[in-house]
């Protein structure tokens, strides 16, 4: 990725997304579970993540990146917030992600 003179990484990055109304997808490279990927220094890293880093901070990487409106393609920072594993856990649960959950729904025709 080159820069345009004078442009920074943060600006580069948040001229990328589709930005809607509401959540700022993301049209760079998308990996299997559907969350996307932005390669920095030489390393490949979620744009979720990225966004999050770049508008707050640099933050515990033990930490994770939710998603307010659960769009993986979100790079809003408005959208994002950072918890622990179990913080996720619960979040995922919430909002009735959970494979466990949605196994439930299916077998009893929902």
């Amino acid at each position: 990725m080159r820069l345009k003179h004078n442009t920074s990484y943060k600006e580069w990055f948040f001229s990328r997304p589709d930005k809607t109304d509401t959540c700022w997808n993301w049209k760079g490279r998308t990996v299997k579970d559907g969350y996307c990927l932005v390669k920095r220094h030489g390393k490949n890293t979620g744009a979720h993540r990225m966004a999050y880093e770049l508008e707050f901070g640099k933050f515990d990487k033990s930490l994770y990146v939710l998603h307010k409106c659960d769009n993986r393609r979100c790079v809003n920072p408005s959208h994002l917030f950072v918890g622990t594993q179990k913080q996720n856990m619960m979040d995922c649960a919430a909002k009735g992600r959970l494979f466990v959950q949605r196994r439930k729904r299916e077998n009893a025709g929902l």
